[in-house]
């Protein structure tokens, strides 16, 4: 879970946003912002897949030191900490007829969310790697998914987790299980966004816009309604067909060149039928349901040649 996130800021807000303040008043600096080694950059984007960069928070004490191993054991005991920091992730509730996408972020839209993580640094690769802690659902995202990221809901937390001079990686385990009780109460807020996100590829703003059930509903339905009428016509002409092939009627001059002007009709209309279809599947994606129907049409076509 949280495979799927949004960070569509520029590199200098965030930074501005990850600045922290402590209950005694002390201020950390605002954090320097780092590219992955080898050239890779961060782009900017309402809809992040596994693979793609995401910013995290790390402490400058354990960025260039070497792993002792790739386990998350070891990162954790080493205290490779880091904070995962995105505007929210998405995750996706099993209905009745189809999966309906949720995007969580804080309730303050000014914060960032901030996300209990580990990371590791493969030197052969020159590829820093993370994952994200996650523990059993509780509150808002019960109903949607089984597990939830650890979420750090304050300064404080954040500070305590990224620093490990505060306790050693048994003290820690310990801090994220207290976490972890209390996590119905993070300042956390979901609604159902647009099934476009589905598609990994599709990075729009409205991607983290909220939609009502209603409107998604409408618009599946809307998106399904050229498929149905194209059903119906693919029915009757298939009709037309097996009577013009059983019943030619009275006339004796019913032979091969018929026939032949009857396959180049069919074939015009396949035609016609084809680019429809595939205008459809540009933007209804109806993939495995239209390459089946097409090639229906074209084995009918050869039969008839």
């Amino acid at each position: 879970m949280c495979g799927r996130t949004a960070c569509a800021l520029e590199p200098s807000t965030i930074c501005a946003k990850c600045q922290l303040n402590l209950r005694n008043n002390k201020e950390i600096g605002q954090p320097s912002w780092h590219n992955a080694p080898g050239g890779q950059k961060y782009y900017p984007s309402y809809n992040i897949s596994p693979g793609s960069f995401t910013p995290v928070l790390v402490s400058n004490q354990f960025t260039d030191t070497k792993d002792k191993g790739h386990s998350l054991q070891c990162s954790f005991q080493e205290g490779k900490r880091c904070v995962v920091v995105v505007q929210g992730f998405y995750e996706w509730k099993v209905g009745i007829k189809k999966k309906q996408p949720f995007y969580f972020c804080p309730s303050n839209p000014d914060k960032l969310l901030m996300m209990a993580g580990l990371f590791a640094h493969n030197y052969e690769k020159q590829m820093y790697s993370y994952t994200i802690i996650t523990t059993s659902s509780k509150g808002i995202m019960a109903d949607v998914h089984s597990r939830m990221p650890i979420i750090l809901d304050n300064d404080d937390d954040i500070y305590e987790w990224l620093d490990p001079a505060e306790s050693n990686y048994k003290q820690a385990y310990q801090f994220l299980t207290d976490l972890a009780d209390n996590l119905d109460n993070v300042s956390v807020i979901k609604y159902p966004v647009t099934s476009q996100v589905n598609n990994s590829t599709y990075n729009e703003p409205n991607c983290i816009k909220p939609i009502t059930e209603e409107e998604e509903h409408k618009k599946m339905t809307k998106s399904y309604g050229s498929s149905n009428i194209m059903m119906q016509f693919l029915k009757r002409s298939n009709k037309d067909s097996t009577c013009d092939q059983t019943n030619p009627g009275n006339n004796s001059s019913y032979d091969v060149s018929h026939k032949n002007i009857d396959a180049i009709k069919k074939r015009k209309q396949i035609n016609r039928i084809y680019i429809y279809i595939y205008i459809s599947f540009i933007f209804n994606q109806k993939k495995i349901f239209i390459t089946k129907h097409l090639l229906n049409l074209r084995l009918k076509f050869w039969h008839i040649i």
